[in-house]
């Protein structure tokens, strides 16, 4: 176990859209030694994450993930994000690159307003995902965090995003068009449609959960989206 690590503020704005999966069809995207944690027989919890970092009116960068399932390993829990893209390698949070290894860049489209959200990811040029979101409960003042675990090298890696947020529940319509590295993921039965502006976001350092002999896997956060730098 990890002792105590460093931890970077951040300011954003954050969504997700979760949605209940069968664990058969997102099994083989899940690497040893994590297991699928389900909510009820044969149906874990997955999505997608997206952020934007940056104050208003300062550089910002943006990141995207696919998230298969909820996974459990060592009594922690957290998501599994399956690919994962930013969109400059040289703005991406110090939290991810403590522990990422792939440099996939792809390029985002944010058009946020007090009424709507629409995201767009592209991909070499290529449409990866459209997200739109339209809020009907905004403003809930929340304290909340975000863990991840995923397989880098032989550990088990743990991080935990905690934020200080605005928090609201949307409407979303998540479109993925033919050809995208997310196509077949079952985005059918979904569940909530969360974004937050969050103004404290803390992004601690990942902790190395050891795991013994494992088969190796540089990329702790699955497979990139995007262009390799």
């Amino acid at each position: 176990m990890g002792s105590r690590q460093p931890f970077w503020k951040l300011h954003g704005f954050c969504m997700t859209v979760l949605y209940l999966v069968p664990t058969r069809q997102v099994r083989g995207l899940i690497p040893s030694p994590l297991e699928i944690y389900e909510v009820m027989p044969g149906m874990t919890v997955g999505g997608i994450y997206a952020a934007r970092h940056g104050k208003p009116g300062e550089p910002s960068s943006s990141e995207f993930g696919l998230l298969p399932a909820s996974v459990s390993y060592g009594g922690r829990k957290g998501f599994y994000m399956h690919n994962f893209c930013v969109d400059s390698e040289d703005t991406k949070p110090c939290g991810r690159r403590a522990f990422t290894t792939d440099k996939a860049v792809s390029d985002f489209s944010w058009d946020i307003t007090d009424k709507s959200i629409n995201l767009d990811v592209f991909s070499g040029g290529n449409p990866v995902v459209n997200v739109r979101m339209h809020p009907i409960i905004s403003k809930t003042p929340l304290t909340a965090s975000f863990p991840i675990l995923c397989v880098k090298g032989n550990n088990v890696v743990f991080l935990r995003n905690n934020y200080a947020a605005s928090i609201g529940i949307s409407t979303s319509t998540v479109t993925v068009p033919s050809g995208s590295p997310l196509s077949g993921f079952p985005f059918k039965i979904k569940l909530i449609s969360t974004m937050w502006d969050a103004s404290n976001i803390i992004l601690k350092e990942p902790e190395y959960l050891h795991a013994g002999a494992l088969k190796r896997a540089d990329n702790a956060l699955g497979s990139p989206i995007g262009r390799q730098m």
